[in-house]
């Protein structure tokens, strides 16, 4: 089950549980997540909620990582402190934000042959996540 940040009703998992399985599906669905852990959140083709019995598929990437552009990305967040900082500061106020709430103070643009190029204030956030 994918996750996705954005909950105007409700986040995007339960919505898809409760059209699928009625109104107790939510509280089900949280059941096997947190208290049977039959779930676990890991970043498979996304953000996704999966079961626990495929770790063994999920921990091929997970011993594959670092990803071989981490030096990159580290010398990205070294030229980008202000930025980072900037990112970190505002989310510590403690409302959500959308991503055009931050100011792109980037020193040096996100390289990328992709869609995230020059998508600068969207890296903080992500970046910091792997490297703590």
């Amino acid at each position: 089950m994918q996750l996705d940040p954005v909950n105007v009703v409700a986040p995007s998992r339960e919505l898809v549980l409760w059209s699928r399985l009625g109104p107790r599906a939510g509280s089900l669905f949280s059941g096997l997540w947190w208290q049977d852990r039959w779930l676990f959140e890991y970043w498979a083709h996304a953000a996704a909620v999966v079961l626990t019995e495929d770790y063994p598929i999920h921990r091929v990437s997970m011993d594959a990582y670092p990803p071989p552009n981490l030096s990159y990305t580290a010398t990205w967040m070294a030229a980008n402190d202000r930025l980072r900082e900037h990112v970190l500061h505002r989310l510590g106020e403690g409302a959500p934000l959308p991503t055009d709430a931050f100011e792109d103070c980037a020193v040096v643009d996100w390289a990328s042959t992709g869609w995230t190029a020059g998508r600068n204030v969207e890296r903080p956030r992500s970046v910091t996540r792997r490297l703590r």
